[in-house]
């Protein structure tokens, strides 16, 4: 009698990942090679996840601002957040953010201002120190006193040489007491808020400024315009601008973020199909080096890193869902983690600095997102079986202590952030 032996199959490629992945903590996306994340990789990031506002985490009975504009629409440090709200010469609010619930209707407004106020900051370095722009050209500098605002409170300083509405505010993070600001003028102005003088200015735009960023260092400052157009430079020298051109082929407005650690940086736009996509670009060579398709969506979207994780998170207007991507040195630069739903469309957000994270529980990122009548503290956790503090996921971060004072700083010295 004759045996014939059956060929066995050669295991799929599937089976293979599949057996490597059994007792790894690897993880694999099954794609083809040569497109994102069809390697095998380890990642102790890639869990993160949040469950939501709690009841404890929502501030209701809030009416923001209903104008437009391109900018964040809330902004926080530790001790309290702030926005715009509805009512005539462009209230601010202000509150404090350990104490959620109802905000009472007679609660204190910052009103300093003629109009709408656009944009404001808090001062990286003093936690009780906000500014704020408007449309009426001024930018007013506001102390915070313990527990809020008071009755009849009047600006410590006001700062005025923008020709026309104030869009965007963003203190250097770096230097003490440098305010980098953007008009309706097309023109970026410094401004040092303890004499409340302008110091600076660059008129290298031709269209009107979307987006203004530091980056880490406070050493350049970086546009998006209306032209589609990317701009870097050093205010302190005239002519020092590196201009990136057809940044995205769609005429909405796009928004970029810096990514220092990688010598990165992302951009999130629109294609000519009005549809929604990332661009990462390498920082020494201004040239692209992927592109990822997001979805079909009209929101604005706006970028949040943070270095210690490695994780960017894409939040859009009018979404209900935060995009996360974990981001590496080396191709194909990025590796999608989660997709995570949340309560309530967005309509301004910002993040928590990492200093008051509950690092005990694992608290890796905290933002706090605004709907159309509330306020909302979203916390992002990566699990671990061991209680305690977990070393590796908390390497050194930003301390929120100056660097330089403004003099240095306007000499032409640069410092790493503290």
């Amino acid at each position: 009698t004759t045996i014939t032996a059956t060929p066995q199959k050669e295991p799929t490629q599937a089976v293979v990942n599949f057996a490597l992945c059994r007792n790894t903590e690897s993880y694999l996306q099954q794609k083809p090679p040569g497109t994102m994340s069809h390697r095998l990789r380890s990642s102790k990031y890639r869990h993160v996840y949040t469950e939501g506002p709690k009841n404890d985490d929502i501030f209701t009975n809030i009416v923001p601002y209903p104008g437009g504009g391109d900018h964040q629409g809330i902004k926080c440090n530790t001790k309290y957040w702030a926005t715009g709200v509805k009512g005539g010469g462009g209230p601010v609010l202000v509150h404090p953010l350990d104490k959620p619930g109802v905000v009472p209707t007679e609660a204190v407004r910052l009103n300093g201002h003629t109009a709408d106020v656009l944009d404001l900051d808090f001062h990286p370095f003093y936690q009780d120190l906000l500014v704020t722009g408007s449309q009426d050209c001024r930018i007013n500098l506001w102390r915070i006193p313990e527990g809020g605002p008071q009755q009849g409170q009047e600006p410590i300083g006001t700062m005025q040489g923008c020709k026309k509405k104030v869009m965007y505010t963003l203190f250097n993070p770096v230097a003490d007491n440098i305010l980098a600001t953007a008009d309706g003028s097309k023109v970026v102005n410094i401004f040092d808020v303890q004499t409340s003088q302008l110091v600076l200015s660059n008129k290298d735009h031709t269209k009107l400024i979307q987006d203004l960023k530091w980056n880490g260092d406070g050493s350049q400052l970086c546009t998006a315009s209306k032209d589609r157009a990317l701009r870097f430079f050093d205010p302190r020298a005239p002519e020092s601008t590196t201009v990136v051109p057809d940044v995205h082929k769609g005429l909405k407005t796009f928004k970029m973020c810096f990514l220092d650690n990688h010598n990165q940086y992302v951009t999130v736009g629109f294609n000519r199909q009005a549809r929604r996509e990332l661009k990462t670009f390498d920082a020494r060579t201004n040239k692209v080096v992927n592109e990822h398709a997001l979805d079909q969506s009209s929101g604005l979207l706006f970028p949040f890193y943070d270095q210690g994780t490695n994780l960017l998170y894409l939040i859009g207007r009018g979404d209900s869902n935060i995009r996360i991507f974990e981001r590496t040195s080396d191709a194909p630069y990025q590796y999608e983690c989660s997709n995570e739903r949340v309560s309530g469309a967005v309509k301004g957000v910002c993040m928590v600095p990492k200093r008051c994270l509950d690092v005990l529980n694992t608290e890796t990122t905290r933002f706090v997102k605004m709907t159309s009548d509330q306020v909302q503290v979203i916390h992002y956790t990566i699990p671990r079986r061991d209680a305690g503090f977990q070393e590796d996921l908390f390497p050194d971060d930003y301390a929120g202590i100056p660097g330089l004072n403004a003099e240095q700083w306007l000499g032409g010295d640069n410092a790493k952030p503290v």
